[in-house]
């Protein structure tokens, strides 16, 4: 108990270093939970349905570079990745 009273009187004593304290705690929290939704919106959730009449399957893995470039010209893949 003797050490939670000296701690309390340690704290009084520099209220900028409880706030200093206060603040990276608070940092640190945010900065966790934005990784924790990025992460989670990127890799751990399923392809989202939202839009769900833009979606489209490439079937089999062999497609030429020019038919890539194709591809990514047409209506449907307007936004096919690099």
């Amino acid at each position: 108990m003797s050490d939670f009273k000296n701690a309390a009187q340690n704290l009084r004593r520099d209220p900028a270093l409880v706030a200093v304290e206060i603040l990276s705690l608070a940092l640190g929290i945010a900065t966790n939970v934005t990784v924790f939704s990025l992460v989670r919106e990127m890799i751990l959730d399923d392809v989202s349905g939202r839009h769900s009449e833009q979606l489209a399957s490439v079937e089999g893995a062999n497609v030429s570079y020019t038919a890539y470039r194709d591809l990514q010209q047409a209506a449907p893949f307007q936004d096919l990745a690099y």
